[in-house]
């Protein structure tokens, strides 16, 4: 990526069905120009 560009990787307990979890992501993804979900596992 170019200066200024960065790249988080978040690690969040619970699965993507547990309503907190889908909660989180809907809001980070309104807020972030590309949002990538790369598994989701029951806590």
């Amino acid at each position: 990526r170019a200066l200024g560009h960065y790249v988080f990787i978040i690690d969040m307990e619970g699965g993507i069905e547990s309503q907190p979890v889908a909660q989180a992501v809907k809001c980070l993804a309104c807020k972030l120009p590309w949002l990538k979900v790369l598994g989701s596992y029951p806590a």
